[in-house]
């Protein structure tokens, strides 16, 4: 049951009845004493508050207006007009509403900006007034909302704490419930819950079982008493705004919107139901004889005029739109036989009498019309025909995000196709003369566009004086893959602060906006979109594109499919360019290639393609990258060590560690160094790239794992040609020199880290189950130890540089040169 509060007909002090709508009053007392200057609450009229209110005129002490109910009431409303700031004056309202119990219950404010909210009462925020965000009227208003059961309310005017006085406020007429209708304030379980419906979660939710609410500074769990709020969206197509505070969100089932908005927030979108599968993409087709007749909107006849329709294929919604139509060009249905060879159908016949017929009548006429697809498309395909005469047609097609992507042409004996737009592949078939009908071959292209696809553009030119009319057939493609069951399509906004997204399942949309942000899409085809900031964008499964916006970005769980775009803005004064491609555990069974590598827009970076490899070394899929200042590389240091306690990794060794060595027992290691290669150092000093030493390519099974190391890193060869040719069983190689092009090979790594260790010894040590060499920094005039190496050592190590040789610091074996080496390879 609602009530309202009429100052119009209430008094400024005694009891007034206030009617209900079912005929029950709530008596309600009004008490507005003067404080120490006289001043006190009344009621007045002034056109920009929409008639009486409740007015005080500010001064130095405080001056409040007091109300009680002689029965609980819930969800007491009202604005407090003009709370603003001045250099002569400060204003804050202070807000104590009570039970019955004698207990807190705490509003909710709703700012329209230039206030600061402690607790219960809200400030005009004095460097915002300056800057003309709060002031007099509408602009200085702040919306109040008590949730749960009072019994008493008091608003307590004064000033700030930068001015000594306080300016002009009024209060709104007041609207609340019957305490029935209501929650009680302090029976919250810490979370606000959505129904099973489509809920709008927001300042103003009153839904939650136990009555929680957004910023209602009643939050149990973290920070008790805060804005930090815990969000279980629920089912449904819910859209949630967390306002202030550290939130937490989840959307739960169906496709939801999740603004975190101030805040360090954490978004979730749905987990889907494990275990449920995809749902395959299904082949679809867009035709154009189910375009509505233009005059009764009916099935259509030929030559009737198509200017703009909409139309479900299924799993999609394909739009046809008229872009642009200088000159005498026109677009209508037309039923004649039309050549649809090569066009994948899936199963569907291709109908050969369903066509859109766009003509133009005078040289230079041009017409410009698009297919836009509510979903990604997938291997599209259709024919554009009779491209005779004086005739041109371009075909452009772009992704979901409007980036432009490849088109392939296959035009017949009658057309040239031409590349003209700088994105691979022809978009532009032009005829060679001639007039032959519909279905003719020689004056037909084939268009098919792998996708993912957001846009098709057709556009159909006459440059010549014969007019000229071409046919497009129906389209056919694949509907992008419907989220698995329990998946949902969400849209996550961080906002400012240092937030959290993770898509889950579906195909989410996930906006970081400022601050550091951190954004997962998880299972399906996500957008991600990082802002400004220094942010981590990790792809997860599916095809998704991934913008780091401003800043140094890092980008991975990445695979084939994913278009990952660095940016090239850097905020300023604060923010650097400098974003890193990492490809960490991201490759095919048989590896992978950089393709296409170039600079990028702004000269400090790396445009390019990384193709993914199949085990038989064919490629399987490619991922896109755009302004990408660092590629982050592939192999980690990975080698187990034998030591005393058992294999361990050597990145995790350190100072002090007693390891297996097969001369000298157990020794200690007394210096760790690791130096990171990344993909430019590898390309300015490509002696430096690692050599990939496969399982067993040393013989009797050894290494256990394939096993990579830095060139001159020497491993110990020890067989009868050793004896035979060096009288000497046992040899250290340099990696390098034992290349192969099978089992050993040069790798044209993106990155490599090389970790060495030293003893007080050149030892030989276990590595990956093979003998190779520690770290041999001492005499580098001994004998066997040649200038490659000592460069390498420089090179990855500058400070040993200046070291002293360490006395009797000599090679633990003999060191073969590369021609001695060659003798063991054949």
């Amino acid at each position: 049951m609602s009530y309202l509060i009429d100052w119009s007909n209430m008094s400024a002090d005694g009891t007034s009845a206030v009617p209900g709508p079912g005929g029950e009053d709530v008596n309600v007392t009004v008490s507005t004493p003067q404080n120490s200057e006289g001043q006190e609450f009344r009621i007045t009229s002034r056109p920009e508050w929409g008639g009486e209110a409740l007015r005080a005129d500010g001064g130095m002490s405080d001056i409040t207006a007091a109300m009680s109910f002689d029965r609980p009431v819930s969800n007491i409303s009202f604005e407090l007009y003009d709370v603003d700031g001045h250099p002569c004056f400060d204003d804050r309202v202070s807000v104590v509403a009570r039970n019955a119990d004698g207990e807190l219950v705490m509003p909710v404010f709703t700012s329209a900006g230039g206030h600061r909210i402690e607790g219960n009462s809200v400030e005009s925020d004095r460097d915002a007034a300056e800057d003309g965000l709060s002031g007099a009227g509408e602009a200085g208003s702040v919306g109040v909302t008590i949730p749960g059961e009072i019994v008493s309310l008091e608003i307590v005017f004064a000033h700030g704490d930068s001015a000594d006085r306080s300016g002009i406020i009024g209060i709104s007429d007041m609207r609340f419930d019957d305490g029935g209708d209501g929650a009680a304030a302090t029976a919250g379980d810490g979370i606000v819950e959505g129904s099973a419906g489509d809920d709008l979660i927001d300042l103003a939710y009153r839904g939650d079982p136990e009555g929680d609410r957004i910023d209602a500074g009643d939050a149990i769990f973290g920070r008790a008493g805060s804005d930090d709020d815990i969000v279980e969206a629920g089912a449904g197509n819910d859209t949630v705004a967390a306002g202030a505070g550290n939130d937490l969100l989840r959307g739960g089932a169906g496709d939801d919107l999740l603004r975190g908005e101030a805040g360090d927030d954490t978004i979730r979108g749905d987990a889907g139901e494990s275990g449920s599968p995809a749902t395959p993409a299904a082949r679809e087709s867009f035709e154009w004889d189910r375009a509505p007749d233009p005059d009764d909107g009916g099935a259509i006849d030929n030559g009737d005029a198509i200017s703009g329709f909409s139309q479900d294929t299924g799993n999609a919604t394909v739009t046809f739109s008229v872009l642009q139509s200088s000159g005498p060009a026109g677009a209508s249905f037309q039923g004649s036989p039309q050549n649809v060879d090569g066009i994948d159908g899936g199963g569907e016949e291709v109908d050969a009498l369903s066509s859109l017929s766009l003509t133009n009548s005078a040289p230079g006429a041009r017409g410009v019309y698009a297919l836009d697809f509510s979903t990604e498309a997938r291997n599209v395909a259709f024919r554009i025909n009779d491209i005779d005469n004086d005739g041109a047609a371009v075909v452009r097609a772009f992704d979901p995000s409007g980036a432009p992507i490849e088109v392939t042409l296959t035009g017949g004996a009658g057309v040239a196709l031409t590349d003209e737009d700088g994105v691979s592949g022809a978009e532009t078939a032009r005829s060679l003369g001639g007039n032959e009908p519909d279905a003719s071959p020689r004056h037909s292209v084939l268009v098919e566009i792998a996708g993912p696809v957001g846009r098709i553009e057709i556009e159909h030119e006459q440059f010549g004086e014969a007019d000229s009319g071409i046919n497009v057939t129906d389209v056919y493609f694949d509907a992008a893959p419907a989220a698995a069951a329990g998946g949902s399509d969400d849209t996550l906004i961080g906002g400012a602060g240092d937030d959290v997204l993770y898509g889950e399942d579906g195909r989410d949309s996930l906006s970081g906006d400022d601050g550091d942000d951190t954004l997962d899409g998880g299972a399906g085809d996500d957008t991600l979109v990082g802002g400004a900031g220094a942010d981590r964008l990790t792809g997860g499964a599916g095809n998704d594109l991934l913008r780091g916006g401003d800043d140094a970005d890092r980008f991975d769980g990445l695979n084939a499919g994913d278009t990952v775009l660095g940016g090239s803005g850097a905020t300023p004064g604060t923010g650097v360019d400098y974003d890193q491609l990492d490809l960490s555990g991201s490759f095919g069974e048989g590896g992978f290639r950089l393709d296409n590598l170039r600079g990028d827009s702004d000269g400090n970076g790396f445009d390019g393609e990384v193709v993914y490899l199949g085990a038989d070394g064919a490629e399987t899929g490619r991922l896109t990258f755009e302004n990408i200042e660092n590629i982050i590389p592939c192999f980690t240091p990975g080698s187990l060590i034998a030591t005393a306690s058992g294999e361990r990794l050597v990145e995790d060794l350190r100072e002090g560690d007693r390891i297996i060595t097969r001369d000298n027992g157990f020794q200690e290691i007394r210096w760790v160094g690791a130096r990171r290669l990344g993909f430019r150092d590898l390309t300015r000093q490509p002696h430096l790239r690692p050599v990939l030493i496969r399982q067993g390519a040393l013989g009797n099974g050894m290494p256990m794992r394939d096993m990579m190391v830095s060139p001159n890193h020497r491993v110990l060869v020890a067989n009868d040609q050793t004896a035979l040719y060096f009288e000497e069983r046992e040899v250290l190689v340099a990696a390098k020199h034992l290349v192969n092009g099978s089992s050993i090979t040069s790798v044209e790594a993106l990155g490599a880290c090389y970790i060495h260790f030293m003893f007080d010894h050149h030892e030989v040590v276990l590595s990956d189950g093979s003998w190779t060499e520690s770290f041999q920094p001492g005499d580098y005039t001994l004998k066997g130890l040649g200038d490659a190496q000592r460069r390498e050592i420089f090179a990855l190590f500058p400070d040993l540089a200046e070291t002293p040789a360490l006395e009797g610091y000599r090679s633990a074996r003999r060191t073969l040169k590369r021609h001695e080496a060659e003798l063991l390879a054949r």
